[in-house]
């Protein structure tokens, strides 16, 4: 799930962007989150809510008008548009929920929030982590 996420983040970077930005950390011990952020090329907002569809993929020569069913069996070395609907499967059937932002030529955001977490109250509740990958 983290890698599918981390490979759109330095598609979308390549040549455009300088980096891919993860963080991950615990609030109030409980709840746990991961983020994998980019400056690359961002997804138009009629894209939204479509990514997370099976066989969906954002092809950006093609005009908004063009429907889901025309865009599914075009061949591209993208991917197949699968990705983010498994990304989207791991995270529901592990009890979290998946967030995107974005914006056209500014870059990405996916969040993931992972649940409830067990956490031994004796020992310290770590707050953040954070990693660069630099493009």
């Amino acid at each position: 799930m983290l890698t599918n996420l981390i490979e759109n983040g330095l598609k979308s970077t390549a040549g455009i962007g300088t980096r891919v930005y993860i963080e991950s950390g615990i609030e109030r011990c409980k709840w746990g989150w991961i983020r994998v952020q980019d400056d690359g090329l961002g997804i138009a907002e009629e894209h939204i809510p479509h990514i997370f569809e099976r066989f969906y993929r954002i092809d950006p020569t093609r005009p908004s008008s063009q429907t889901v069913e025309e865009i599914s069996f075009k061949t591209s070395s993208s991917g197949c548009g699968l990705g983010l609907a498994l990304v989207e499967w791991v995270v529901k059937k592990h009890g979290g929920k998946i967030y995107l932002r974005s914006r056209v030529d500014e870059g990405s955001c996916w969040e993931r929030g992972c649940g409830t977490l067990l956490h031994c109250a004796k020992s310290p509740c770590p707050k953040r982590y954070i990693l660069f990958i630099p493009y």
